[in-house]
């Protein structure tokens, strides 16, 4: 029995032991893989804490290299990068302000060619008031079409003539409301002719106004073209010549007519000359038979009379 207690004890010293340096060991490797990581994640805090100030804006930051392994070849090309990062947002702030000045320089430009451009356009508003309003009161008809012959001017003038007024027309195919129907084609002809050939033309149409009466318009046909130079709308500028067709009609009829009574009278003033000339002629004949005849008694005369003597002569003789 003393024995036997005597091995146990120094089992149970074995395993006190044994449990003791089990646990130095494993205090040892819990120390070591604390070193270790240490270590390495120091390196990698540093790299960590480099780039964040990167990210901040700080270009110049480096890693300080504390080994040769691969951590610190790690940092050797971080440092790299960011020296060439910090070159490149340098190159990238030179150029950001120059371009700066050139967008001051430009924006100064712009902020003068909008204030020119600005003036130019109340210059052209005041200048297409007056034009408008000049045209609105010319006495001549004034449509401007655009490039597909729909209204987009119509002047007094018109509205007078044609008894519409702009807003009744506007915007309306020029030759389906105003024209006669037998002329739409024609009308439609010359404006694409206007369109395609770009030169003025003159024709003349009847207007059909609201009243249905038919006035005669003598039109002149131009393209009107932006700034720029493209062409996009169609002036057509019109007198109303109905009453002068009618007085030239009546003034033709009255030609006519007198041209007529002067031919009838020519024919009856060359009837009356030939019965004059026939007169003429037989009293010039009878004129001349008379004279013959006086001349034939005178003659008859004259020869009687030395007959007459001879007669008596040769009578006394005889007796």
């Amino acid at each position: 029995d003393r024995e036997s207690e005597v091995v146990r004890k120094r089992v149970k010293t074995v395993e006190q032991i044994t449990i003791g340096i089990l646990i130095i060991a494993v205090l040892f490797g819990i120390l070591t893989a604390f070193i270790l990581a240490r270590l390495v994640t120091k390196p990698i805090n540093l790299l960590k804490t480099s780039a964040q100030e990167i990210e901040a804006g700080n270009y110049e930051t480096t890693v300080k290299i504390i080994s040769k392994d691969e951590i610190g070849e790690l940092g050797e090309i971080f440092n790299l990068m960011a020296k060439q990062l910090n070159t490149n947002f340098k190159a990238l702030d030179g150029y950001r302000e120059h371009l700066e000045d050139k967008v001051k320089l430009r924006t100064i430009d712009l902020e003068n060619e909008i204030v020119d451009r600005k003036k130019i356009e109340i210059e052209l508003i005041k200048e297409k008031k007056l034009f408008s309003t000049v045209l609105h009161w010319i006495e001549s008809i004034v449509v401007v079409l655009d490039y597909n012959g729909y209204i987009i001017l119509f002047n007094k003038a018109a509205e007078v003539r044609s008894g519409y007024k702009f807003e009744e027309v506007q915007s309306q195919p020029f030759w389906e409301l105003l024209i006669l129907p037998e002329d739409k084609e024609s009308v439609e002809t010359t404006i694409k002719n206007v369109r395609a050939d770009g030169l003025a033309t003159e024709h003349q149409n009847y207007w059909i106004t609201k009243n249905s009466d038919k006035r005669l318009i003598n039109w002149h046909n131009s393209l009107l073209s932006e700034p720029d130079g493209e062409a996009k709308f169609i002036l057509s500028t019109g007198q109303d010549i109905t009453e002068m067709k009618k007085a030239e009609q009546a003034l033709q009829s009255a030609h006519d007519k007198l041209e007529l009574r002067v031919n009838e009278r020519t024919d009856e003033l060359n009837q009356s000359l030939m019965a004059l000339k026939k007169s003429q002629d037989e009293l010039i004949r009878s004129e001349r038979l008379i004279a013959l005849g006086n001349m034939v008694s005178g003659v008859t005369h004259e020869i009687n009379t030395p007959v007459g003597v001879a007669y008596t002569e040769s009578t006394f003789l005889s007796e």
